[in-house]
């Protein structure tokens, strides 16, 4: 007989795509928040007449063409890049869906639920992205207003989505072992992901209730609620950007990790 030899029984692609889908999921982590920290920072600098009246938005900001047209290239592209990225963390957990299934049939119905669901929701925050950066104040109100609105609602739902899959595989010990053994889930990641979450969530709807309560005549209390709105507004976006940079943890292992089975032959 002759020596046992290490295989890895999953798909050739895996590592790549985890690889790359890793390398964008960064990018657009950095990138992103990046831009839209600087951009406000930069018109606070270069409108001190208008923030001396009140605090501005990212919209705002991007009024400004010195600032919006880097800040347009630079979420485009970040835009192009997240949504292939998500793809790919979609790709990586399906790849373990054979044996998902032999071992949780109900675990393996929300992996599927998540694989078609997902992506699309990405696509529309992409979209968002790519319109809100593009159309700028004063000339495309309307535009601009669509992309953002398109934007938070498409990201908010993808991590609302995310974090009951999260949950939900954190209560199937079946489900979460057979990923895990698969190379394709790291259970501190799922766990960390349901903390973040949970406040992401819990961000959105606080900047939901502000965006309405700003519209409201609050008498004494509106600048200070305009101010906690505009800043709750880059902090929704960080905690969108950290839950998806949470999957690296899981992507990493699919890239890098160990094979996973030894057969003789």
């Amino acid at each position: 007989m002759s020596r046992p030899i290490a295989y890895d029984p999953r798909p050739g692609w895996l590592g790549w795509v985890s690889l790359l889908s890793l390398l964008a999921m960064t990018f657009a982590f950095v990138t992103v928040n990046l831009q839209i920290y600087s951009a406000r920072a930069a018109f606070i600098a270069s409108h001190p007449e208008y923030v001396a009246k009140q605090p501005p938005t990212i919209s705002r900001a991007l009024s400004d063409p010195a600032i919006g047209d880097g800040f347009a290239f630079w979420i485009g592209l970040s835009a192009l890049l997240l949504f292939p990225a998500v793809s790919g963390v979609i790709a990586t957990f399906a790849s373990a869906l054979p044996a998902v299934r032999a071992a949780s049939p109900g675990g393996a119905r929300r992996l599927v639920a998540v694989s078609v669901f997902l992506p699309l929701l990405q696509l529309g925050s992409c979209i968002g992205m790519v319109m809100l950066s593009q159309y700028t104040f004063p000339d495309y109100n309307d535009e601009h207003m669509f992309g953002s609105y398109l934007f938070f609602i498409s990201q908010a739902g993808m991590v609302l989505a995310g974090l009951l899959f999260s949950i939900a595989t954190a209560r199937d010990p079946a489900m979460a072992a057979t990923m895990a053994e698969a190379g394709v889930y790291a259970p501190g990641a799922n766990r960390a992901r349901l903390w973040v979450g949970t406040t992401s969530v819990l961000l959105s709807l606080g900047y939901l209730g502000l965006f309405i309560a700003k519209g409201l005549d609050l008498g004494a209390w509106e600048p200070f609620v305009y101010l906690v709105y505009v800043s709750t507004e880059p902090v929704c976006i960080s905690f969108y950007l950290l839950f998806g940079l949470l999957y690296n943890v899981d992507l990493a292992r699919a890239a890098f990790g160990r094979r996973a089975a030894v057969q003789g032959v």
